[in-house]
């Protein structure tokens, strides 16, 4: 206890607890390039896909009798009436 006529009194230290380690460098392996081949396999399998549905959809558009000016005719989209 301080007295009324004495001087501030010092608080007590404040306690830091030390910095944490640092974490431990990360570990170099293989598994990189082996993602990386999975992936070029994986995109290799894509593009096959991709050609093989051009290929269909090319075949397909082939087939359609229009020519590349499209359909040059006017389309029926008169409603029938009844009169009587």
């Amino acid at each position: 206890m301080s007295s009324i006529f004495s001087g501030p009194s010092e608080p007590d230290p404040i306690y830091v607890p030390p910095p944490p380690p640092p974490p431990p460098p990360p570990v170099v392996d293989n598994s990189a390039a082996e993602l990386l081949e999975t992936q070029k396999a994986e995109a290799e399998a894509a593009a096959k896909a991709e050609a093989a549905n051009l290929k269909k959809r090319k075949g397909v558009a082939s087939t359609i009798i229009t020519g590349p000016a499209g359909i040059l005719e006017s389309a029926n989209v008169a409603r029938k009436e009844l009169l009587g």
